[in-house]
């Protein structure tokens, strides 16, 4: 809990709610590209910051198709 207080005070992460929409398009990625719910959430997410960060290349691939910037 402290180091997510921390990176929250500098900026550097950001806790999103989950909301049904967001769910809804995870189980849509869940189904399109066979990955698990919680890389689909990931996937989601990130549409809201344009980029990925990942070391999956799976996950870069698919998050390439979905149209974001990736960083391996």
């Amino acid at each position: 809990m402290g180091e997510t207080r921390f990176l929250t005070r500098l900026n550097q992460l950001e806790i999103v709610l989950l909301s049904f929409r967001i769910l809804i398009e995870a189980v849509n990625c869940v189904f399109n590209y066979g990955v698990c719910v919680a890389d689909a959430i990931q996937l989601v997410l990130a549409k809201r910051f344009s980029v990925f960060l990942t070391f999956d290349k799976k996950l870069s691939r698919i998050a390439k198709e979905e149209g974001l910037r990736t960083i391996i």
